[in-house]
């Protein structure tokens, strides 16, 4: 669980927002060895969605998605390799803000979500396998990693520690 930040001045909010804007959007590869991942949001906060191309050390952020309040995203495929994932939380109008970082390896051909959720002062993600049987829908919680976000959005990276 992560605190949220208050106060952030305005300035570094705008400059924040203008850098989205310069970040790569994600594409997804043909690699045959895929799994899908799809966002759900469990807040009242937009939800801003990166994968990082270099999971070890977070370098080279993607934009994979965004989540509105309390929906979810269609699912994304993503290489069943070492993946992670950053999530931004976010009330501009009341200038707070969440972000963490996850890791974990998703299984080829499998489907999971990744959810965010919040109380007043905290935020959290979590990862559960989605799984069909028998015409009944269940979920498997995934093991993750959370990783410490080491710089501001702003800088180059590397995000988070190896």
């Amino acid at each position: 669980m992560l605190k949220f930040v208050r106060g952030l001045p305005l300035c570094i909010l705008s400059a924040t927002a203008l850098l989205y804007g310069c970040i790569a959007t994600y594409k997804e590869s043909p690699a045959e060895n895929q799994a899908q991942l799809k966002f759900v949001n469990q807040t009242d906060l937009p939800v801003d969605i990166f994968v990082f191309r270099d999971s070890s050390e977070c370098r080279y952020r993607e934009k994979l998605a965004a989540a509105v309040p309390s929906h979810g995203t269609e699912f994304v495929r993503v290489p069943a390799a070492p993946v992670a994932i950053g999530l931004i939380l976010g009330y501009a109008d009341e200038l707070k803000f969440c972000r963490q970082i996850i890791s974990f390896h998703p299984d080829q051909t499998k489907k999971y979500e990744v959810i965010s959720s919040k109380t007043a002062d905290e935020c959290s993600v979590r990862v559960v396998e989605a799984l069909h049987r028998n015409g009944a829908s269940e979920v498997r919680p995934v093991v993750i990693s959370k990783r410490e976000w080491l710089v501001p959005l702003s800088e180059a990276g590397p995000w988070c520690a190896p």
